[in-house]
């Protein structure tokens, strides 16, 4: 996958692991957990019809889709049920079940598999995504003619994260200057400027760090996922 390819992947993966946050973060799960699923699912999907090899188009096959039926089902039985078994089994359930349709995607044959099979393509699984969103993809897969179009479009990206960032920062001072001169003019204003960033107490920096840190692990966590499911889901090992 380009780099022109892997940035809205991970743009999808930080926005989803942002969304998680707000709908996790000191809240009953409730409804949030099925719409996060959704959009994940969603996602995925985006990307998986977006994806192309050459003249070739990546679709799941029938026993990947199967997959969403259960998927879903235990999804909105934690929605509807508020037993406190039932809802421990039907988070695991949808887990379990997300984890085996990533790790076999494009391949579809999870049915084949047998108690090894699981084990193997599950701790193959478990690494890839670990490593998937670290490794830069092979050069014998990319094609001679990409190298060129593959440079200008670094050059493209950097050019623009330039721009946007020189002007972030000429934008920042000017802005502090007027809401300073707003605030001295207007003392309403002022009052509605100070409580917009009471969010700012140090009293909760350890918390707005925890939930920082733990958002970029899980985006790229998320970005091994799709990677993997994009990428290598296809060469399943069955033996049984």
């Amino acid at each position: 996958m380009s780099l022109t390819q892997r940035i809205p992947l991970s743009i999808a993966s930080l926005t989803l692991a942002w969304i998680f946050d707000q709908l996790f973060w000191e809240k009953a799960p409730g409804v949030s957990f099925p719409i996060f699923v959704l959009l994940c699912l969603g996602i995925g999907f985006w990307f998986t019809w977006r994806e192309t090899e050459g003249f070739k188009l990546a679709r799941p096959p029938l026993g990947s889709l199967v997959l969403l039926a259960p998927v879903l089902f235990f999804a909105v039985m934690t929605f509807l049920r508020a037993e406190p078994m039932t809802l421990l089994v039907s988070f695991g359930l949808t887990l379990v079940c997300m984890a085996v349709l990533s790790a076999t995607w494009l391949g579809g044959r999870w049915w084949q598999y047998n108690l090894v099979d699981y084990l193997s393509n599950f701790l193959r699984w478990l690494a890839g995504i670990l490593a998937q969103p670290a490794r830069k993809r092979p050069v014998a897969d990319v094609p001679p003619e990409a190298h060129a179009d593959g440079s200008a479009a670094r050059r493209r990206v950097l050019r623009v994260s330039r721009s946007v960032v020189i002007g972030l920062l000429l934008a920042v001072p000017v802005i502090f200057i007027f809401a300073s001169l707003l605030s001295h003019a207007d003392p309403i204003f002022e009052q509605q400027l100070t409580h917009l960033f009471d969010w700012l107490s140090f009293e909760k920096l350890a918390e707005y760090i925890f939930r920082i840190v733990y958002i970029l692990i899980a985006a790229y966590l998320l970005v091994g996922v799709y990677l993997y499911a994009l990428r290598r889901s296809e060469a399943e090992r069955v033996t049984g």
